[in-house]
């Protein structure tokens, strides 16, 4: 008896659980008849990733040493992490000594 009751409360605070969300999201929901978490999931997804081609390597390699990656990802139109990235797997090393502009 016991274990009956407690599945019709746990029924019960789900379907309570349902009725708070916004009626914007229970409508995005239904059309797609996707979760909130999926949805999100996938638009993490969606980032696409430009693959680096011959001349901004070339560019990388000749300026790494005098140019900090923030300013070399201006140049190339990309993030400084995806310069850090691509210097790092190209083996190029930027001295502790040298003083970096910002």
């Amino acid at each position: 008896m016991n274990k009956i009751k407690r599945q019709w409360e746990e029924n019960k605070n789900i379907k309570q659980s349902k009725k708070k969300q916004t009626p914007r999201e229970n409508g995005i929901k239904n059309i797609i008849k996707k979760t909130k978490k999926a949805l999100t999931k996938k638009q993490k997804k969606d980032t696409t990733q430009r693959r680096w081609n011959n001349e901004e390597i070339e560019f990388l390699k000749n300026n790494f040493k005098h140019k900090t990656d923030k300013q070399i990802g201006n140049s190339l139109n990309r993030n400084e992490r995806s310069v850090i990235n691509k210097r790092i797997n190209l083996n190029l090393k930027k001295r502790s000594n040298i003083l970096l502009e910002k």
